[in-house]
């Protein structure tokens, strides 16, 4: 099944990691070690970083690549159950580079999981006329998802990168937890 460019429905995949120190398995975000693959398909990769979740993403186009750098983003606190019924959230953000595009979009995420205790599950991204992204989010409450981690706390500068290299879309970009 083919999605549209800029289109992901968050799922309700299990994620559990094994502590390397005790052997014990822990409910957390799946670290995905492979990279960008080959042709048009958009992914993510999580990796841990001191106190903090280094997000990697890429897709065949800019709006692609932000849907799965959000996705990997969510990915870090929280999953959604599957009654949980989403509702329509707006969004229209504006930025001077792509990278800061990147970080106005994962700072509204962190900003409804913090302030107003949503979770994204599907997001809807567009290119606006002056460069910038519309779209909505459909969120669902806080309480209709299991918690995998804390909420973000902040989107860091250090090592963000966004950008265009043959013919795919990159990003990267460190959240602090």
């Amino acid at each position: 099944m083919r999605r549209e460019a800029g289109e992901y429905i968050l799922g309700s995949v299990r994620r559990w990691a094994r502590d390397d120190t005790t052997g014990t398995l822990q409910r957390g975000p799946q670290v995905v070690a492979d990279g960008p693959p080959a042709g048009d398909a958009a992914g993510h990769r999580l990796s841990p970083h001191t106190a903090d979740w280094m997000i990697e993403a890429w897709g065949p186009d800019r709006l692609s690549c932000l849907v799965d750098a959000l996705k990997a983003l969510v990915e870090v606190f929280a999953e959604p159950t599957e009654e949980a019924v989403p509702f329509a959230s707006p969004l229209s953000v504006d930025a001077a580079t792509d990278a800061e595009m990147l970080v106005a979009l994962f700072e509204e995420v962190i900003y409804l999981a913090d302030v107003f205790a949503v979770v994204p599950v599907r997001f809807e991204l567009a290119e606006s006329e002056d460069g910038g992204v519309n779209g909505r989010l459909e969120v669902v409450p806080a309480t209709a998802t299991e918690p995998v981690g804390p909420i973000p706390k902040a989107v860091s500068y250090h090592n963000l990168e966004m950008g265009e290299e043959g013919g795919v879309w990159r990003c990267r970009v460190v959240v602090d937890v």
